[in-house]
C-alpha cells in the first residue's frame, strides 16, 4: 500500500448496479459506468440523598475510590484479548437486527490476503457494515491504517469533529464524528468490521459492532 491514501467511495446500493461494480484494493466499491452508482465520497445526574450526620469527606473518598475501581476494571477489560466472531456469526447476528447481509467475496478478489468480505446493509438502506476476514493480522491491520488515514483526513478538514482510537493486544478501535458523519473501524486479529454512517446512526451501530465483542 502506498504512502498516499485514497478517497473512500462509499456507494448507496439502492443506486448501484452489482454486474457493473467492483471493489478495488482497498475495498471501496466502484462502477464501471459512473452513471451506475450515486456515491458519496469521503477523503474517506442523579442526584444523591445524603444524611446531614454522614461525613461529606467519606462520601468523597467513596465516590473516589468508586470512580478509580471503575476506570481499573474498564483498562482491564481493554487489555485482555478479544475473539473474533465468524462470518456465520457476524450474519446471523446483523440479520437478527434487520440487516440485509450481502457476501461479496467473488468481488473484492483484488484485495491482499482477502478471505471473506460481507456487507450487511440497513434496512432503510442508507448505511452499511463492512465485514473482512483476511488470512493473517497484517492484511487486516492494513486495511484498519487505510480506513483510519482516510476518515483522519476528512476529520482534520471537518468544521467540528471528535474521534477516539485504541489499540491494545490482539484488537484496535477508532471512532469519529465529523459535520453529522459518523465513522467506525474495529479489529480483532485478522478481522475487521467497518462503518460510515450519518451520526443519527452512531448508537445503534456501536450497539451492534460492540455485541459482537469488537
Amino acid at each position: 500500500m502506498g504512502a498516499a491514501v485514497p478517497t473512500i467511495r462509499w456507494v448507496s446500493y439502492r443506486h448501484c448496479f452489482p454486474a457493473g461494480c467492483f471493489y478495488n484494493a482497498f475495498g471501496d466499491l466502484q462502477c464501471q459506468q459512473e452513471s451506475f452508482c450515486k456515491s458519496m465520497a469521503v477523503c474517506p445526574s442523579r442526584n444523591y440523598a445524603i444524611n446531614q450526620e454522614v461525613d461529606e469527606m467519606r462520601i468523597l473518598k467513596k465516590i473516589a475510590l468508586a470512580s478509580v475501581m471503575i476506570i481499573m476494571g474498564t483498562a482491564m477489560v481493554a487489555c485482555g484479548d478479544k475473539t473474533p466472531v465468524s462470518a456465520d456469526d457476524f450474519s446471523d447476528g446483523c440479520a437478527n437486527v434487520g440487516y440485509t447481509v450481502y457476501n461479496d467475496t467473488a468481488k473484492a478478489e483484488s484485495i491482499e490476503e482477502l478471505e471473506e468480505f460481507y456487507r450487511a446493509v440497513s434496512e432503510d438502506g442508507n448505511h452499511e457494515i463492512r465485514f473482512f476476514i483476511f488470512t493473517d493480522d497484517d492484511g487486516a491491520k492494513n486495511i484498519y491504517e487505510y480506513y483510519t488515514a482516510s476518515f483522519e483526513e476528512a476529520r482534520e478538514a471537518a468544521s467540528k469533529s471528535s474521534h477516539t482510537s485504541v489499540s491494545v493486544g490482539n484488537h484496535a478501535n477508532y471512532s469519529t464524528t465529523y459535520d453529522g458523519v459518523f465513522g467506525r473501524v474495529a479489529r480483532v486479529d485478522n478481522t475487521l468490521m467497518v462503518c460510515y454512517a450519518d451520526e443519527d446512526a452512531k448508537d445503534a451501530v456501536d450497539e451492534l459492532i460492540e455485541g459482537f465483542g469488537y
